[in-house]
This record gives structure tokens, sequence and C-alpha cells, in this order.
């Protein structure tokens, strides 16, 4: 059985926002099965025990093949995780305390919770713990599970400051390294480790000035070259000496693409290669793996 982590805004398990019908079938890999799901318009979704998949578009033999996901539901059950633990051991006070903690700041309702974005609702059984769950797709932008408040800050003002597409940056191990295809799961991205290939500390800092520099699409700048060196300097210094980073097998660094070796981007992405770790038309970035912690910042632009 596989594992099926939340990552609130962006999917769950292999799952992402966006995906249509064909890809989401492929990546969950059981029977689908629509006994316990009474509710709501069952020809746009996809059904499974205990989990609803979405889509934007349908007739009435079910979603359409070009439709997106954009919607999923679903009760507990052994494989579905919510910060590591199964959903169903969460109590009402504690998951408060952990989205408050993400800055995330739960609604509370009689029966249960609401977040605005990411659109998160949650409902409680009798003994307050979590019996239902459903989230959408974040309207806007992604930060994952930063480790402390300080660090927290600081990948939300990289978010702040790349204001163009959907940025995906935080931290999200302090307990030993994590596996590159756990890491890229954590965000949201493709967990297929064909998909990425190492390169050395200094192409991931050039790669991480660059994709806050300007957008991918167009080239069109988003904040001044000075401001994104610093801003690449300090949020790979989050991960230890940026001396000691650079020597090798200290840290290693992963990419989908080239990014990092042009001068500059041209329209609709010219020069750019890569092989696509999102459903957006062009996507890039930098994650990080070191003995203490991994982490990652990840673009996406549209055409």
């Amino acid at each position: 059985m596989q594992r099926l982590d939340i990552h609130l805004g962006v999917g769950i398990g292999p799952i992402n926002f966006g995906m249509c019908p064909r890809e989401v079938i492929a990546a969950i890999d059981e029977p689908l099965d629509g006994e316990g799901w009474l509710e709501g318009n069952l020809n746009g979704a996809l059904l499974y025990p205990d989990l609803k998949f979405e889509f934007d578009d349908c007739d009435s033999h079910g979603p359409l093949a070009t439709s997106r996901l954009f919607a999923i539901e679903g009760r507990p059950r052994d494989d579905v995780r919510l910060f590591e633990l199964p959903l169903g051991d969460w109590t009402k006070d504690a998951v408060c305390a952990r989205l408050a903690n993400q800055g995330l700041f739960p609604e509370l309702h009689t029966s249960g919770l609401s977040v605005a974005n990411p659109p998160i609702e949650m409902t409680f059984d009798g003994l307050g713990r979590i019996d239902w769950f459903g989230m959408e797709e974040s309207p806007s932008l992604i930060s994952v599970l930063p480790t402390t408040s300080v660090q927290r800050a600081f990948t939300d003002e990289i978010i702040e400051a790349r204001r163009f597409g959907k940025t995906r940056c935080g931290i999200v191990s302090t307990q030993g390294p994590s596996s590159l295809p756990d890491l890229a799961g954590e965000f949201g991205l493709a967990q297929n480790p064909e998909n990425y290939h190492e390169i050395d500390f200094a192409a991931a800092q050039r790669s991480i000035q660059l994709i806050l520099h300007k957008d991918l699409a167009y080239g069109t700048e988003i904040m001044p070259v000075d401001q994104a060196k610093l801003m690449a300097q300090k949020f790979l210094s989050l991960f230890g000496c940026l001396r000691l980073l650079a020597e090798p097998g200290c840290g290693h660094f992963f990419t989908n693409g080239t990014f990092h070796e042009v001068a500059e981007v041209g329209p609709s992405g010219r020069n750019l290669m890569w092989t696509p770790a999102t459903t957006a038309t062009f996507d890039t970035g930098v994650l990080i793996i070191t003995h203490y912690r991994s982490g990652c910042i990840w673009v996406e632009d549209e055409d």
C-alpha cells in the first residue's frame, strides 16, 4: 500500500491538483469503488474507498479526459497521512495547533474547521478526531512546513517577493537527510528520480538567483539582481555554512533542467530545457538535501 501524504494546497501522495483523470487513475493504483459516496456531483469525480477526486468538467459518464482535478475529499484510512500522522489520529485541538504553527490559523465551526488559503475543511467525530477532510488547490502561493518561526518568516518573504506564478519554498526535515522522491513529494513535485539531476553548489545558487530575478515564461524582471542574489544566499544559509555547503558531499542539490546554464530567458521560455515536475507550462527550482536538513525552492510560470 502506497503512503498518501496530504500536501495542503497541492494534492495527496503522487496526485497533484491540475492532473487529468487518466493521470490520477495511474497514480492511485487501486480499483475504482464508489461505495460509501452518496453526495455531491458523482459524475464529475473518481471514487475510491474513502477518497474522492473531483474534476472541473464531466458528462453523464464521468469526468472528461481534458478535465482538471480541483478538489479532493477523504475520510481516514491507514495510508492517508497529515503532517506525518494517520489522518484519523488528529484531534481538533492538535490539528488546530499544528495548522496555526504553520501560519494557517483555522477558523472553528460547530462541526469542524476551515482555512481560507489553501482552501481546507475538516470535520470531527464524537471523540474529537478527524472523520472527513476536503481541500482545493491553493489559488496563489504555497509555503511548505518550515521548521522554525525565523525560517518560516524568510521562506514566506521569498514567496511574497517572487510575486509571479506559483512558488513552493520551505524546509521539511531536521531529522536527517530525506530521499529525493520523498522530498519532491513533500512539495507536490513529481517523485520520479529520473526527473532530476544533481548539480553543484554554485549551480544551485545561480539557479535560485535566476528564478528569483526573472520569470520563466518571458524573462520579465521580478526583483533586482542584487536582491535576488542576496535572497538566494540567505535561503541556502538556512541549510548550513555556505563555505561548507560548497564542499563536495556536504550538500546535494537537484534540479530538472538547464536554467542555471543560460544567461537570459527569452520569450516563451526560449533557451530552456527541462523535464516537468508539475503541470505548469514552465517549472524549475532546486531540491536540497543535507545531513541535518532538507528543503526546496521551486517556481511555476505560465505562458
